[in-house]
């Protein structure tokens, strides 16, 4: 493989680290087919890398692809082109905070932690977050959003007594409008969501 080095100030996608290009991690927690979004790139499978000069990335002269060096003689892809696939994942949630499995996220049939099936991940859509066992606001500090608030003044979020309540979670379904725009979601039906959000 011929290669030159990347000038500084080049912007690519890169893949992440955090999930290899899959937009999903799979740990101890998330049992059986269970994987959670990627907390580094938010389910993205890439982030926006501008080179700086001590930054190893090539060019593959043959492909343009953008490479970095893996060691004994070979390069590795570095610039993202699509979502890879995991052959051990059937459905995709926020976070699991506890142990999942299917048990757990299901309940005769209806989806009870706002569970997507790993089929419209790979489309593009993202799960909607597990109201039960988190916070509008605490989400956001994670994975962005437009400042959701409800009046709240505690230093925790799970001294709050409206904490994994449907209340705060209805009014971020309403009011957010880049959960619609950005996920996909429109259409996408949940037994603990009313309706009305999302029309």
């Amino acid at each position: 493989m011929e290669v030159v080095k990347v000038k500084p100030g080049t912007t690519f996608n890169c893949i992440c680290q955090g999930c290899g290009g899959t937009g999903v991690y799979k740990g101890s927690h998330e049992l059986g087919g269970i994987a959670v979004v990627c907390f580094y790139c938010n389910g993205k499978g890439y982030y926006e890398k501008t080179t700086d000069w001590y930054d190893m990335y090539y060019c593959d002269v043959e492909t343009g692809n953008i490479v970095t060096y893996a060691g004994d003689g070979k390069y590795e892809l570095a610039e993202f082109k699509k979502l890879k696939r995991r052959k051990d994942v059937k459905f995709v949630v926020y976070e699991s905070r506890l142990s999942a499995d299917e048990e757990y996220l299901f309940e005769k049939g209806y989806s009870i932690a706002q569970v997507l099936p790993y089929s419209l991940f790979l489309k593009g859509f993202l799960p909607i977050p597990m109201y039960r066992d988190d916070c509008p606001a605490r989400f956001e500090q994670h994975y962005g959003g437009e400042g959701f608030t409800n009046d709240c003044n505690f230093s925790c979020f799970t001294d709050c007594p409206k904490f994994g309540k449907k209340e705060c979670w209805n009014k971020y379904y309403k009011t957010l409008s880049y959960i619609r725009r950005q996920n996909k979601l429109k259409g996408v039906k949940h037994k603990h969501i009313d309706d009305d959000c999302f029309e």
